[in-house]
Formats: structure tokens, sequence, C-alpha cells
């Protein structure tokens, strides 16, 4: 079995991501000739019939450079997949066959994504990746802004440019940065800074970060 998923992880490398990164907007190798890209580093995040997965893809570019993007992933049954491909088609990253025939798909797309996540944080997860580690980092606002544990409607912002935006009602917003950098991104610092040590109340307080671990690196904000 391990071995019919390593294929199918080569087939949907070498036909279908970069086909799939390209139909993004939030991908900035555009006006760069892709050479290859591949499946850097996953987690499994939730199990089940209908898993999500936290990947890290790599991107290698004909000049030489290379991009890390985060991109988390689920799979619709057969019975839901034709709502995505008809709701998100440019979401939609491959067919799946075998025992769980559906989709394989954005997984910002859908709403468990950021419920899960949310629950995550308030339990203070981490999980481990083939290569790394993704924990969860709270604010010590981090209870006050998660607020009453149900009635959080969960909505996806259109407008979406180099990140992609997931609300939670009007009380948070969950900010999915997609090119992924070694080192604290400069939202998350700069905010968990105000947020704790200053209390500026005059901007958005910060209630927590989704952090990559890998050996003899630093951590980067997912």
């Amino acid at each position: 079995r391990r071995r019919q998923y390593e294929l199918r992880d080569q087939i949907i490398e070498r036909e279908r991501l970069v086909p799939f990164l390209q139909a993004q907007r939030w991908f900035g190798g555009k006006g760069r000739r892709v050479r290859a890209a591949r499946f850097a580093d996953w987690s499994v995040f939730l199990r089940g019939p209908q898993p999500m997965f936290l990947s890290l893809v790599e991107v290698e570019f004909d000049d030489g450079g290379r991009d890390v993007y985060f991109l988390p992933l689920t799979v619709a049954s057969t019975a839901d997949a034709k709502g995505v491909e008809e709701r998100h088609p440019h979401l939609v990253l491959a067919s799946v066959t075998g025992a769980r025939k559906g989709v394989l798909f954005d997984a910002t797309a859908d709403d468990r994504f950021g419920s899960e996540l949310l629950e995550a944080f308030t339990r203070g997860e981490q999980g481990k990746s083939r290569r790394g580690t993704i924990r969860t980092v709270r604010t010590a606002a981090f209870a006050d802004l998660r607020g009453p544990a149900t009635g959080l409607r969960i909505g996806r912002i259109g407008s979406e440019q180099s990140n992609t935006s997931i609300t939670f009602g009007d009380r948070l917003i969950l900010k999915v940065f997609r090119r992924i950098e070694p080192g604290i991104n400069p939202d998350f610092e700069v905010g968990r800074h105000l947020t704790e040590r200053v209390r500026f109340g005059r901007v958005p307080a910060v209630a927590g970060a989704l952090e990559y671990d890998r050996p003899g690196e630093p951590s980067a904000t997912l």
C-alpha cells in the first residue's frame, strides 16, 4: 500500500503539480520557467475517510532558484467531488482512485480545515511530519480572542493575492502564508510584540501561529 501511495505521489508531481501551482493567484513564479515541483514534506493533519494533509511543495526554476509553498490538501469523496469541481475547479489537484475515490484539492476551501485547525490551537497540538514538526504557538491573548467554542461561522475571503485568508465570524482571521521562508514571518513577529509586550490596542491582536520546525533550520511561520 505504501508503494502505491508513493507511485501516486510521483504521478501527481510529474503531471499535475506544476499546472496546479501556475493556476493559483498566490503562486509567485508565473514569470519564471519551472523545471520541477515536488512534495518536500508533509504531515497527516486529519485521519479518516476524508483525510487532510499539511504539505510543503518545493518548486525548482530553470534559473537555479527554489521556492517553498505551503499547501494544505484534503480529499472529497465521490459524492462531494462534483460540487468541489464546480465551485472551485482551480483548487482541484488530482482525481483519487482506488478504495477512496474522489478528488484531492486545496483544503482551505473546506470548512473542516478552519474548524480543525482552530481546535488544534485550542488544544496546543503539535505533530510530526516526515522531516520535521508542525506545531501551534499561542500568544497570551489566545483564550480571550478565541472566545466561545461554538457559533463561529467559517468563510473564505475571495480576494486572495499572495496569501489565503479564512474568517471565523467577526472574531478571528486565519492568514495562510503560501510562500514560506525560514524564520519568523514579520506579520507574526511584529503582531505578537504589539499584542503581548506593548499591548497596543489600535491594531488587531494576534492569537497565535502555526510553525514548521526542521532540524538545522530556523522555524518557519505557516
